[in-house]
């Protein structure tokens, strides 16, 4: 596996609800991929990783390697594209009710 390097954004699933999150500037996790804190150091952000890492609400907490232009923050990895995007769209409806398939 490659080295992470920086910017990067932290990223979790809720667990709950399985919703992408992003630790965001105020202290709280977003489900906008825009309102996440941008860290340029990679040891500001292990440190940001292990004080919101809570068990009891979220899963998978990870960095994200981003690139930042004209202020503009886009995740560099296409898995993370389609994460920030969110479920993909229903795609038939199933025995109980709607499927939703993330594409």
């Amino acid at each position: 596996m490659a080295k992470v390097q920086a910017p990067v954004v932290i990223s979790a699933n809720c667990l709950l609800t399985g919703a992408v999150l992003y630790w965001g500037p105020d202290g709280q996790w977003c489900t906008d991929f825009a309102g996440a804190q941008v860290y340029g150091d990679l040891d500001a952000a292990a440190v940001a990783v292990a004080a919101v890492t809570d068990p009891a609400a979220v899963i998978g907490v990870d960095l994200v390697p981003v690139r930042v232009s004209n202020e503009v923050v886009e995740p560099r990895h296409y898995r993370e594209v389609i994460r920030a995007d969110g479920p993909g769209a229903s795609v038939f409806p199933g025995e109980r009710g709607i499927v939703r398939v993330s594409v």
